[in-house]
């Protein structure tokens, strides 16, 4: 008898110890699982999720595009600036010759001979996208040709220009630049041909006119497009529109008993298109 009891109390226990083990594993199922529906549920809700290495991925494919195409600096460097163009002109020679009571109008209007020149310029940055510099043009000897046809058409001389330049540089697309500027100077005229044969004419004749270089006045606004070949060089195109003014004769003496007045300048409007190197220092 005391073996049954002893053998029930022993049954009791043991499923008394299973129910106990039982429960724990219930309690712990949920801590377990609850971390995963918690990682789960913003999604469920519509919020977006990011794995972990998603960002690291975005980051790599975008270098390459931010390394393709690289800010460019809007501060200038110095420049070295060699070019050829090609010109038209269209001018006015205004003038005048008396002598005594005698006066002669000699105003006309003429065109300069389209003719390669070429140019040598300096460029420097001023401030960001500011530039400015100083350039040199050679226009070789110059001539003209009467407007309708008219007879005197001749040589002036050699002609050749020093300007002051300013410009702005505006970053457009890719390796492209806009340049707009403007341009001041001096022109000279060492006389030549026709205009040289007049002055020793003069001279023959009595009169004091001076077998010097002429000088004039130039000024006009810039329109270019720059393109970025390689890290050392630039091609660059510019459309000139140059208004310049030459003061060829400004002479009053009396030859004689007669007094004699000379008076001539042309008036030049230039229209220009250059093709440059430009190459930095």
């Amino acid at each position: 008898m005391r073996s049954f009891v002893a053998l029930l109390l022993c049954l009791g226990l043991s499923s008394q110890a299973v129910a106990q083990t039982k429960a724990r594993r219930k309690v712990v199922v949920p801590t377990v699982v609850a971390p995963t529906k918690d990682r789960e549920s913003p999604a469920a809700a519509g919020t977006a999720t990011v794995a972990p290495d998603a960002p690291a991925t975005s980051v790599d494919s975008a270098l390459p595009a931010a390394a393709a195409h690289p800010a460019r600096s809007e501060q200038l460097g110095a420049v070295i600036v060699v070019g050829l163009g090609v010109h038209s002109d269209d001018g006015t020679m205004r003038g005048s010759d008396r002598r005594s009571i005698q006066v002669t109008d000699e105003t006309f209007d003429f065109s300069g001979q389209g003719r390669v020149f070429g140019t040598l310029g300096f460029l420097t940055g001023l401030r960001p996208r500011v530039r400015g510099g100083m350039s040199v043009r050679y226009f070789g000897g110059y001539e003209y040709s009467r407007s309708g046809g008219r007879a005197g058409d001749g040589k002036l001389g050699q002609l050749g220009e020093a300007v002051a330049q300013l410009q702005y540089v505006l970053p457009m697309y890719d390796r492209w630049d806009l340049v707009l500027g403007a341009e001041a100077g001096a022109a000279l005229l060492v006389p030549g041909g026709a205009f040289q044969k007049e002055i020793q004419a003069l001279q023959t004749q009595g009169a004091s006119v001076w077998d010097v270089p002429r000088v004039g006045y130039l000024l006009g606004p810039q329109l270019a497009a720059r393109y970025k070949v390689g890290q050392r060089l630039f091609v660059r195109g510019d459309l000139g529109l140059t208004w310049e003014q030459l003061f060829l004769f400004f002479t009053h003496d009396d030859v004689g008993a007669v007094q004699f007045e000379k008076t001539r300048r042309a008036n030049i409007i230039r229209y220009a298109l250059t093709v440059s190197l430009e190459v930095p220092l």
